[in-house]
This record gives structure tokens, C-alpha cells and sequence, in this order.
């Protein structure tokens, strides 16, 4: 099983990446478990200056996987208390949504948490290239 978040740091961007595009990387538990993981990694990593978030292929994010509501723990899928918006308020770089296709329900709502402004996956090339 492919993992449900990559996190990859490059010249001091850190780009997560929801992956789950054969659920359109719909949330379920072991994604959120796994972005809270990513979220950690990068508040403390002194060699990253930004933070991006994006999806794997043709969606950002559908929203709540549907077949694991009721069954998984998606309100504290860590059991220690933390939550996303309160991870991306402790993150002290700017998280900017790549936004890569359809954002539905939840994956709207995710952009609107982050600290910059949502930005089209068209917009990534011009800032790396402006490196």
C-alpha cells in the first residue's frame, strides 16, 4: 500500500502531498494520521522556510473518505488530542495550499486553515524557477 502523505523538502520548501489518488485522496485516518506527522516534521525542521500542501493526482482532496466514516477515528485520528487547525497555527512557516484540481468538502475547508492564500498548481513553477 502506497503511503497516504509524502513529505518532501527541497531547498527549503517542504512540499506534503495527500496520496491517495485512487480516492481522490479523500481523508480517511491513516491520511490525517499522516499529515499530522508531516506537520510536525516541518514546525521543528529548521531547514524549511515554507510549507506547501497539495494532491496527488487530479484532485486536491474530495473530502471525507465515506467508507471510513463510522468506523474510523477521524475527529482524533492520533488519540493525543491534536487537531489540523490547531497543528497549522503551531507551524511557524507559512503553509500555502497547491490546489491541483477538485477541492470538495473537506478539501475545501483544508486551504481555508492554512496561513497563506491558496495558490494554482500553475503558479509552483514560477516560484521555483524564481529560486
Amino acid at each position: 500500500m502506497a503511503r497516504p502523505v509524502l513529505l518532501d523538502v527541497d531547498n527549503q520548501i517542504a512540499v506534503i502531498t495527500l496520496n491517495r489518488p485512487e480516492r481522490r485522496n479523500a481523508i480517511n485516518q491513516q491520511l490525517l494520521i499522516r499529515l499530522y506527522d508531516a506537520l510536525d516534521a516541518v514546525t521543528v525542521r529548521d531547514d524549511v522556510r515554507v510549507v506547501i500542501i497539495t494532491g496527488n493526482g487530479p484532485s486536491f482532496c474530495a473530502g471525507l473518505d465515506l467508507g471510513a466514516i463510522g468506523k474510523e477515528n477521524l475527529f482524533d485520528p492520533r488519540e493525543d488530542g491534536s487537531d489540523l487547525p490547531d497543528l497549522m497555527r503551531a507551524c511557524n512557516k507559512p503553509i500555502i495550499a497547491a490546489v491541483n484540481g477538485h477541492a470538495i468538502t473537506g478539501g475545501f475547508e483544508l486551504p481555508l486553515k492554512m496561513r497563506s492564500s491558496p495558490i494554482p498548481m500553475s503558479a509552483l513553477a514560477s516560484i521555483r524557477a524564481g529560486e
